[in-house]
């Protein structure tokens, strides 16, 4: 166990120095190279910021289609520095990593087994490193889906929901989980506080329309 920490947090080491280099990096070919290293978007994301700062709507900015709460989040760019946002969307692919590597002890993996999976998939993994480095706010709504599936694994349904509507918010492609996450909410009883002493909880909303949907097909099958 204690092993498994300790190559968990060797691991966040070094994926963070890999993309604080890859931060640095991208300020050096922005000054320097008429490609620019960081993501267009993220320009977007601060543009909005500043209208933020200013008391008007982030909506002002062209091309702004995302959340109003982003802009609010990367107000640092402007009272402090506009490398804030790319620092924080690094810090969300790193806790992504870190809540896989939860979800996996909690379905049963090794210390050891659950390390070299996030290792593999996500912390040296080329793409989330590019994508967060750059600017990209995916990081984010990857945290959200991750931090969801883990809270539903531990039946804490109301934490779950929570971060899914707030992934939802950012991102509308989330959306595509919640049939998913509502069988396999059907599929055993909530073991964690507030799940009604092992009942199934009760999702009105998608779980039961689902629920007559089998029984129509089943029914005209």
């Amino acid at each position: 166990m204690a092993a498994g920490r300790l190559g968990l947090g060797a691991a966040l080491g070094a994926a963070l120095l890999a993309r604080l280099g890859l931060v640095l990096y991208g300020l050096h070919q922005d000054g320097a190279m008429r490609v620019r290293y960081t993501d267009v978007d993220y320009r977007v994301f601060t543009d909005a910021a500043l209208l933020v700062t200013e008391g008007r709507s982030p909506y002002g900015r062209a091309t702004y289609r995302y959340t109003p709460l982003l802009a609010w989040v990367l107000t640092p760019n402007i009272y402090l520095a506009e490398v804030f946002g790319k620092l924080l969307f690094v810090a969300g692919d790193l806790a992504a990593a870190v809540v896989a590597y939860l979800a996996l002890r909690r379905r049963g993996s090794t210390a050891g087994q659950a390390c070299g999976c996030c290792a593999a998939a996500w912390l040296f993994n080329p793409l989330p490193m590019a994508i967060s480095s750059r600017g990209n706010a995916e990081a984010l709504v990857a945290l959200l889906v991750l931090a969801t599936l883990y809270l539903v694994e531990g039946g804490s349904v109301g934490k779950a929901a929570v971060c899914y509507g707030l992934a939802v918010h950012m991102k509308i492609y989330p959306l595509t989980y919640a049939l998913p996450i509502a069988l396999r909410l059907q599929s055993k009883p909530c073991v964690g506080k507030g799940a009604g002493g092992g009942r199934h909880p009760k999702f009105t909303l998608i779980a039961y329309p689902w629920r007559l949907f089998v029984k129509a097909y089943r029914f005209h099958a």
